[in-house]
């Protein structure tokens, strides 16, 4: 991965930004059920307030074989990271801000590299 990627997907701000929503992260890699999290909101295009989506939805687009309550403790820690909105009660809903955005790009387009046999 290049230098960019792994550094929005460390939870560390851009470059080019003078602080940011995940300004003062740990740098640490994100975990697969919060990496699963932020490519479902991406593919639910839930990119704002006003387009935000229910937990349990995001959670069955990550993964629809997992009970929704698994995925609660990444989308707490992705809040706590910055990359995700998150409001409750009535229209309650998670959605992507922009540093999310852009790990949720990043993880897509990443592809893993491939085994030689």
């Amino acid at each position: 991965m290049d230098a960019e990627i792994c550094r929005v997907l460390s939870g560390l701000p851009r470059e080019d930004t003078a602080g940011g929503a995940a300004e003062g992260v740990e740098p640490s890699t994100l975990r697969d059920r919060e990496q699963d999290i932020l490519k479902a909101l991406l593919l639910l295009r839930a990119t704002g307030k006003n387009r935000r989506v229910p937990r349990d939805k995001a959670a069955k687009k990550a993964d629809p074989a997992s009970p929704p309550g698994s995925y609660y403790h990444a989308v707490a820690d992705l809040r706590k990271r910055g990359l995700i909105g998150t409001c409750k009660g009535a229209g309650a809903g998670i959605w992507l801000l922009p540093e999310g955005m852009a790990a949720a790009k990043a993880l897509q387009s990443y592809l893993p590299p491939q085994k030689m046999e």
